[in-house]
């Protein structure tokens, strides 16, 4: 129970700095609470031990802090930075499911493993996604390889 907590606390972390410092990606203050709620409520039908939750909310709350900082930090900040994020979350939501699948058919009840799995789940999702995109859709930099 302490983990789903802890959980609840790192997907709070993200909206409390867009409220204090601001919305670096233009995408809505909803956004910031419709992303974690959506993933994790989805998954939780799953009925994981709540260490997996967390490792999907880590990984959540830092995609959101990466993105926020590049026009936190950049001298003319880009409008459309949001896209990109909206646009890698089917990835990221398909692999979190994928994994809370499989841990729910071995019945996998390792804390310290749930918590990774979560995080790369949710990680490795998200920057596939984020590959594919960068290299068909749009411009991003160094992970569009042309």
């Amino acid at each position: 129970m302490k983990n789903l907590y802890l959980s609840i606390l790192i997907s709070m972390t993200v909206p409390i700095l867009v409220f204090g410092i601001g919305d670096g990606m233009y995408v809505g203050f909803w956004y910031y609470f419709a992303v974690p709620l959506v993933i994790l409520g989805v998954s939780a039908a799953f009925k994981l031990t709540s260490s997996f939750y967390t490792g999907v909310s880590t990984a959540i709350a830092i995609s959101f802090i990466i993105y926020l900082n590049i026009n936190w930090t950049a001298e003319r900040p880009d409008g459309l930075l949001g896209l990109g994020h909206i646009f890698s979350l089917p990835g990221a939501f398909l692999l979190v499911m994928i994994t809370a699948y499989l841990l729910k058919r071995k019945n996998n009840r390792l804390p310290a493993q749930n918590l990774i799995l979560g995080f790369f789940s949710f990680a490795l999702g998200f920057f596939l996604n984020q590959i594919v995109l960068c290299n068909s859709l749009i411009y991003c930099g160094i992970l569009s390889f042309d």
